[in-house]
Parts: structure tokens; C-alpha cells; sequence
């Protein structure tokens, strides 16, 4: 456009208004917008739409753009800067910028339940229930479950065109795109590798739903300082260069590789086999091994922190080889042991034997014979192996469990119901959940009450309200933060919801080991605690409603106050049935993805 038709927004930051814009800068092509003025406003700092230097205002100014021309994702390499967009979004909303919002070209209806929805859950005041209400949706790894799939839903239908995501939905989700926005070549603060950013590619333009896609760098920089020494220009273009993808790699093999500095840029070998050793040395099973072991390869580049990272890692694979062995330890034949003939054979069926060299392969075989005989000298009951096998540890851990479930049989077969289970086993839990948030949570007295919380069915919204209340912190440092909604959604699904009714899983598995006909009951209590663990609901019909795809928290509270109690999905769906009004007036609320499970679910 002609300099004087300029295109970059310029105006005084105001509280809730703006101020007057200069159409001077040449950078972009927004027209002019109106922008409402507060009176009495006093902030003063010149503020641009898009701001040139700042990568992510680019990439937010390209997509209300481009939306009209069809459905638009943001990739983002980390979930806070999703939740910065939202912010970015709604700030620029409320001043009245004038581009036309991601709502104007949306469905309307479908977009008011899914922003009902995002309030359902995570509150009104949450950024990302307020993006949403103008049309942008998030979705990553601290966004609900329930929440994600309406997203998927209403994107995959064209319902909606606008949404934040990083790989949880750019990776993995056959949608519509018509163009995808990258705002950094980083994923989850390490560097991009070409062949997930191939993959990122394809999610624009796919088959069958455009005939074609663009994929857009937001940065200006990247291009613009092609030439200087600094310039990230290269590494963007060797990003989109297939023969520069990495060759598929196995996690397994990783236990082979030498340890790595904190910029990975330094290698240090070690021994695996004596990595292995002190694995299988640690009776226990709780890992101090990894502090000393830290301790002892401290050096220049080896913070203790980056070393125990990789030791830990690796302590979390050699449990995992344990509880395969474990699982396929039958193959042996009946009334056989596994000798280095069958684990052999076991070893080469994985893919990392597949990837290994000739001496990989040799160590990863002594590796497995190793854990094996591990397995033998400490479980020589077939019925307690099958039983390891289902907790999904490691020998040492499920030992150790094992001994706790003994110790602790009678109070928990005298529990009459779960919430008195709870308290029983709510300490086993907690000094086993190794999520990262939960960890730095404190007051850890404040955990064991967001737990009961969270399995009483209170929203994401009112659980961090809660927090604030009780002054939660996160950290181990001098300045813990106050925890986020993004932290409330990660401690009730991946803490409480995946570590947590792991844990009671394999309490479970344990308890049936030693149970007879007398436990029955106390069995099917424990049964119920996990569940609530792991949906966030109370007993009863709440928990089979989600089971059934109403995979909502508070849609399948909702719809557990109209129905009478169930026990099981035959009696949800004869049920709707015979309501499917009734039921149908609760989900007109709600996105159009649960009125498809509710066809589903009725048959």
C-alpha cells in the first residue's frame, strides 16, 4: 500500500480504551482501525498492533488476517505462550481494534458453548474462556480433556477457524487447516527437529479438505537478518529441507547413550551396565541411587540438576524393560524360567535392537538378562509376577508397594467407603506422584485438599480459587509463583488424574493378590477411589456418564443430577432412550461434539 495508507496500528496503551493512531510505519498492511479512547487514561506508553520485533504479535496480527480465507492454527512451542496470545487477543479486543475477530467468521452458536464451556471449566476470568468468546480457541496440555475434543470437533466441522495450540492438536488431529502460523522453531525449549516440524507441515492443506495449505514464519527477523552472522535465516532453512530429517530414534536406546551437558552440546560416557547395576541394587526401589550418582559426575557443564534429570530418566526405562519382561514372562513356556535364550529373543523383537549397532546390540541383550535375573532372584511366584506385571513398575517399586499393602491390609479392608480409602492411602500416593508441579507444590497439606476437591467434581476455576485462598505457592526457590490455571488443570489431570490413579491401580493389583472372597467389597472401594482419582468426579453415576464419551467434568455432573442412579452404560443408554428430550435440552448447551456421543451412546 502507499506509505500514507500505512499499516501499522500505533496508539496510547490505555487501561480499557486506546488512543489515536499514527499511520506512518510502513510494516504490514492493517488498515486503519478504530480505537476506542478512555478519558482520563493514564497510560502513556506507545503501543503498535503488530509490533515488528515481537514474533508472536506477528503471527496473532497474520491469522485475524488471514481467518476470512479459512481455518487458521498458531503453532506455539510452549503452552504459556498460548495463554500470552489469549492475552494478547482479548487486550487488543477490548480496545477495539478494528479487524474483524475469528467469531464474525465462526458459528456463532457453536461458539458461545464452547466460550460456555471454557467458563464451565476454567472460569469466567481465565484468558483463555475470554479468548474464546471472540472466536480463538486453545488447546494444549493444560487445556480440559473435554475441552480439547470439542475444539477438534468444531475445527474438523468448520465450526470454528481460529486456534492456539502447540503439538497436542498441530501433531496429531486430522483438521482443515488452511494455514499454519509458526512462531518459533523451538518445542518445549529445546530446538524443533525437522522431522516433527515436517509433520507440523502437514497439518496445513490436508488431503481431501483443501487443495492447498501455506505454512508462514511469523518472525521478520529471520529474513530480514539473512545476511548477518547472527542470523537464524539457515537454520530455518535447513528446518524445511526433508533429507536434513533425523532417523527415527527408540527411547529404549537411549539407556546406551552417553550422558549429555546442560547445553547438550558436551557428551560424558558412561558404563550402561553399571547404570544397570545400581538400578538393580536399589532394593528399595526409590531411586537414591539417582542423587549419588548425580553428585559423584558433577562438572564443568554437568549441573547436578541436568545429570539427575538423565539418571532418573533412566532409572524410568529400566523399570519400564521390567514390567515388559514381566508382562511377556509366559512366553518362556509353561513351568520355565526365562533363561538368556528367551530374553534374547525378546530383546530383538524391540525396535531398539532394530536401530542398534553390533555392540548396542550385545550391551542391550546383557541388559535385558540383567533385569531378568533381577526378576527372578526377587519374584519367584508366577501369581506375584503376573500381578508386578499389571502395576506397571519396576520390580523394586512394586516390592516396596507390595509391603505397604501387607502392612496396611487391615485398615484398608475395614474402609466402608472410598473417601475413608482416601486417607488411608492418600500418603503411599503422595510420596510416589513424580509430576513436576505437584512436586513444588506447597503447602503440601494443600494437595491432599485439592485432591478431595477435585474428586468432589469442582470445577478447574473454583479448585484455583482455591489455591489463591489457601496462598499456594509453586516452587522449591526463594520466589515461588502463585499457581496458574494452567497449573490447577496439570495437578488434577496429570498429577491426580494419570500418576495418582496409577499409583492406586497397583494398590489394587497388589491388594487382589493377597484378597479372598472376604474382600470383595474393599476391592471394589479401592476400584472406586481410582476412578474418582482419575475422572475428578464423585462416585457413582458421574463416573459412568464419562466413561461413556461424556467426557466432560461438569456436563457429566450435569447430567448425573437428572438421571436416576446407574451402575453401568447398558443402563445410561436405555435411560436416554426413553429422556432423550430431557437429555437433549442439557446438551443443547454444550458443543455439538457431545450431542454426536449422545447419538453414539443411544445407538
Amino acid at each position: 500500500r502507499p506509505r500514507s495508507e500505512g499499516s501499522c496500528a500505533r496508539y496510547k496503551k490505555r487501561r480499557r480504551g486506546s488512543g489515536v493512531f499514527s499511520r506512518n510505519d510502513t510494516f504490514g498492511m492493517l488498515h486503519a482501525c478504530n480505537i476506542i479512547s478512555e478519558t482520563g487514561s493514564k497510560e502513556t506508553k506507545e503501543r503498535r498492533f503488530p509490533e515488528k520485533d515481537d514474533s508472536q504479535s506477528v503471527a496473532l496480527y497474520l491469522g485475524l488476517m488471514l481467518v476470512r480465507n479459512g481455518a487458521i492454527a498458531i503453532f506455539c512451542g510452549r503452552k504459556d505462550t498460548a495463554t500470552g496470545l489469549c492475552e494478547m487477543l482479548v487486550d487488543i479486543a477490548d480496545r477495539g481494534l478494528g479487524m474483524p475477530l475469528p467469531v464474525a467468521l465462526s458459528d456463532g452458536p457453536e461458539t458461545e458453548r464452547l466460550a460456555s464451556m471454557y467458563e464451565r471449566n476454567l472460569g469466567a476470568s481465565a484468558l483463555a474462556a475470554r479468548a474464546a468468546k471472540i472466536g480463538a480457541f486453545t488447546h494444549h496440555g493444560n487445556t480440559p480433556h473435554g475441552v480439547r475434543l470439542a475444539v477438534e470437533y468444531a475445527m474438523k466441522e468448520g465450526l470454528g477457524r481460529f486456534v492456539l495450540c502447540t503439538s497436542t492438536l498441530a501433531q496429531g488431529v486430522n483438521l482443515p487447516i488452511r494455514y499454519l502460523i509458526v512462531t518459533t522453531a523451538r518445542q518445549g525449549g529445546e530446538k524443533i527437529k525437522v522431522r516433527d516440524f515436517h509433520n507440523l507441515m502437514g497439518r496445513a492443506g490436508r488431503s481431501g479438505m483443501h487443495t492447498e495449505g501455506s505454512v508462514l514464519f511469523a518472525n521478520p527477523e529471520v529474513y530480514d537478518t539473512r545476511g548477518s552472522g547472527e542470523s537464524k535465516w539457515p537454520e530455518f532453512k535447513a528446518l524445511l529441507q526433508v533429507k536434513n530429517a533425523e532417523p527415527c530414534a527408540s527411547t529404549l536406546l537411549s539407556v546406551l547413550e552417553p550422558l549429555k551437558s546442560d547445553g547438550g552440546q558436551v557428551n560424558l560416557p558412561i558404563d550402561p551396565l553399571q547404570v544397570v547395576r545400581l538400578y538393580v541394587a536399589d532394593g528399595e526401589g526409590g531411586g537414591i541411587w539417582v542423587d549419588e550418582a548425580a553428585k559423584l559426575l558433577v562438572r564443568k557443564y554437568f549441573s547436578i540438576d541436568t545429570l539427575r534429570r538423565q539418571f532418573s530418566e533412566r532409572r524410568d526405562i529400566l523399570a519400564a524393560i521390567e514390567s515388559f519382561l514381566l508382562a511377556h514372562w509366559e512366553e518362556a513356556g509353561e513351568g520355565q524360567e526365562f533363561g538368556s535364550g528367551p530374553v534374547g529373543e525378546l530383546t530383538k523383537r524391540t525396535l531398539a535392537y532394530h536401530f542398534a549397532s553390533a555392540e548396542q546390540r550385545v550391551q542391550l541383550i546383557q541388559i535385558f538378562e540383567m533385569l531378568a535375573a533381577n526378576v527372578i532372584a526377587r519374584v519367584g511366584d508366577p501369581e506375584k509376577r503376573r500381578a508386578y506385571g499389571r502395576t506397571l513398575l519396576g520390580v523394586g517399586d512394586s516390592v516396596v508397594l507390595e509391603k505397604w499393602v501387607a502392612d496396611t491390609l487391615q485398615p484398608i479392608t475395614g474402609c466402608e467407603n472410598d473417601e475413608e480409602l482416601f486417607d488411608v492411602v492418600w500418603p503411599c500416593v503422595a510420596a510416589r506422584i513424580e509430576n513436576d508441579t505437584f512436586v513444588k507444590w506447597r503447602p503440601i497439606q494443600a494437595a491432599e485438599v485439592f485432591a478431595k476437591r477435585w474428586m468432589a467434581g469442582d470445577s478447574f476455576g473454583v479448585l484455583h480459587e482455591g489455591t489463591i485462598a489457601a496462598s499456594v505457592r509453586i516452587g522449591l526457590g526463594a520466589k515461588p509463583r502463585k499457581p496458574k490455571i494452567e497449573h490447577v488443570v496439570e495437578m488434577g489431570e496429570n498429577a491426580f488424574g494419570f500418576d495418582g490413579a496409577h499409583i492406586v491401580g497397583a494398590i489394587t493389583e497388589l491388594f487382589d493378590l493377597m484378597a479372598d472372597e472376604s474382600t470383595e467389597e474393599p476391592l471394589r472401594v479401592i476400584q472406586t477411589l481410582q476412578k474418582r482419582l482419575k475422572y475428578g468426579l464423585p462416585a457413582g453415576s458421574a463416573i459412568v456418564i464419562y466413561e461413556a464419551g461424556f467426557s466432560d467434568r461438569p456436563l457429566a455432573l450435569e447430567l448425573a443430577q437428572i438421571l436416576p442412579a446407574i451402575s453401568n452404560r447398558t443402563e445410561l443408554a436405555t435411560w436416554m432412550r426413553t429422556n432423550r428430550n430431557v437429555v437433549e435440552e442439557v446438551l443443547d448447551k454444550y458443543p455439538m461434539y457431545f450431542t454426536k456421543v449422545f447419538d453414539r451412546v443411544i445407538g
